[in-house]
């Protein structure tokens, strides 16, 4: 079962990531450059296997591998995971119609576009077999050169490998510039499952509308309004049981500094040895200077190309140390403005808020300057009942009752902390600031 399931997550990840972007510049450039400029891609190898090209059509078959990036790697473990030596790779079958129409071929679209195709696609595994990806990609490309792609699902079954795999079908819309610049990914994917002998996966239904947009700090920006009514995944090892995920989220780079909002929440999760729990998370960031958030995802991806878990951890304390601090000492504002976790034994409540001066600094400034400058805030709120339960399990947590960090406050225990003019205060008495950078 295994098998399916790394092909189905390898499925989504070509089709929202590689093949509108690959069948738009066929569409717009013809084959060979494609094959020409993704050839010696870092990322992603085209080949051609069979190619007929007339006036005002063409036909052909292309092989899609990736070969290393962030896409590659994930799909390598799972592949791994799943028995298999290599990542599949990606066959796309397109039939092209080319040359400026006057009207597209897309429902309501009237635009004019310069051409036209049609894909499937299947996956051929390391034993050569090909897996069928069941429905079509439909692309046009416009007088702009931007692709608008329309991948459409039919509902159906297969058994395979004492396996069934069931959807009810999917319409996802994409679009992206020829640059890369710019993409978007909106539509609906219906409940699909997967069952063997032993275990299972489901999915609810699946909305998505996102955004994203390059900017000249080498990260993305956008946005994500995300939703799963349901995904449960049924093994002995790894139990999994959720209900109505909702992810909203966006960010933009306003003069050099990035801002955003994003908000999870979680109506229902199983939780192994607590049982039922609901989540509820707001997040802010604002003012975070861009040029030093570059140098640290620069980092932080080295780190994770290392193969190494020492190397990943030198690299990241010798690279962003110092930008960490800077970006403290160019000023920004963070956030938790809300908080909430419900457990059968109790609720956890909280807010959390960071906020340092604006700054145009080129150096780092001392931790001591900074923890002058610094305005912060904590609010934890924690049921008595869940506060028990933590206590009997860790012993340990009942020092911070001790100490005083936690104080409780008739059924709850409550942590308010502020950090102002360089006074941390918690719960009403005078701490020490740690010196930790200095």
């Amino acid at each position: 079962m295994k098998k399916w399931i790394v092909a189905l997550l390898v499925v989504l990840a070509v089709l929202v990531l590689v093949s509108p972007g690959i069948v738009g510049l066929i569409a717009e450039k013809g084959l060979q450059e494609v094959v020409d400029e993704t050839g010696g891609s870092a990322d992603i190898a085209v080949t051609t296997e069979r190619f007929d090209r007339e006036w005002f059509s063409s036909a052909g078959r292309h092989r899609v591998e990736l070969r290393r990036g962030d896409l590659y790697r994930t799909a390598r473990e799972l592949a791994l995971e799943a028995g298999e030596e290599q990542v599949p790779a990606l066959i796309i079958d397109t039939e092209l119609q080319h040359g400026i129409r006057p009207i597209g071929g897309g429902p309501g679209n009237l635009m004019p576009v310069l051409a036209r195709s049609e894909s499937t696609l299947q996956l051929e595994a390391t034993d050569g077999e090909l897996i069928n990806i069941p429905g079509k990609l439909y692309s046009e490309v416009g007088l702009t050169g931007t692709t608008r792609s329309r991948y459409l699902l039919e509902a159906g079954s297969h058994d395979a490998d004492r396996a069934r795999i069931q959807w009810g079908g999917a319409d996802l819309e994409f679009s992206i510039t020829p640059s890369g610049s710019w993409a978007s990914l909106a539509g609906t994917v219906e409940p699909w499952s997967i069952d063997s002998e032993v275990s299972g996966m489901r999915s609810g239904p699946m909305t998505v509308d996102a955004e994203a947009v390059d900017t000249e700090f080498g990260f993305r920006t956008g946005s994500i309004d995300l939703d799963i009514a349901e995904l449960s995944i049924n093994d002995a090892n790894e139990p999994l049981a959720m209900k109505k995920l909702s992810l909203r989220g966006e960010s933009e780079i306003s003069r050099k500094r990035l801002n955003g909002d994003a908000e999870i929440s979680v109506e229902s999760l199983y939780v192994p040895m607590l049982g039922e729990a609901s989540a509820d998370l707001s997040l802010r960031a604002r003012d975070l200077d861009a040029q030093t958030l570059r140098r640290i995802y620069i980092a932080l991806q080295r780190a994770n190309r290392s193969g190494s878990a020492d190397m990943a951890a030198t690299a990241i304390d010798d690279v962003t140390r110092d930008d960490l601090l800077l970006l403290l000492s160019k000023g920004f504002e963070l956030g938790i403005e809300r908080l909430k976790i419900t457990l059968p034994q109790g609720d956890v409540n909280g807010s959390l808020s960071l906020e340092l001066p604006s700054d145009n600094v080129d150096k780092a400034k001392p931790w001591s300057s900074l923890a002058l400058q610094a305005n912060a805030a904590i609010n934890l709120e924690i049921d008595e009942a869940l506060m028990d339960m933590a206590q009997a399990a860790e012993p340990n947590i009942g020092s911070l009752v001790a100490l005083g960090y936690l104080r409780r406050e008739g059924d709850r225990y409550q942590l308010v902390a502020e950090v102002k003019n360089g006074q941390f205060v918690i719960n009403g008495a005078p701490m020490s600031l740690p010196m930790m950078f200095d």
